[in-house]
């Protein structure tokens, strides 16, 4: 089951103005809460991290899926992965993401406890 966080932009306020400058990273989100749902259950993902454009623009963001175990990540580096991140990105393009942010979206996965050994979320995903 996904631990769902505030989202990031909640981390400054709850303005419109926030929500329409980081809306492509929100709407990255909204993509994720589709798509890993349909991932195969033996790969345990358990989180993402998005790490969107701080200018607020749509081009080269980031999805981190985070996976219970180093097994897990293992085994959705070798079977998932890939498929993963075209079923990602036809989502984004469905929700009218422009042909730029798809194509230069970054996919990449980890495990909880290689989070951990690198001192947490906050100095993992700097």
């Amino acid at each position: 089951m996904i631990e769902h966080r505030k989202p990031f932009f909640s981390l400054f306020d709850n303005s419109k103005a926030n929500k329409k400058h980081f809306r492509w990273g929100i709407l990255l989100v909204e993509c994720l809460k589709t798509i890993v749902p349909q991932l195969p259950t033996q790969i345990e993902v358990v989180d993402y991290e998005v790490i969107p454009d701080l200018t607020g623009g749509s081009y080269g963001m980031q999805v981190w899926f985070i996976c219970a175990t180093e097994e897990a990540r293992n085994l959705f580096n070798r079977e998932t992965q890939a498929s993963a991140a075209i079923t990602l990105r036809e989502e984004m393009t469905r929700r009218g993401f422009p042909k730029s942010a798809v194509v230069s979206l970054r996919t990449a996965v980890t495990s909880r406890p290689e989070i951990e050994r690198g001192g947490g979320r906050f100095l993992f995903f700097r």
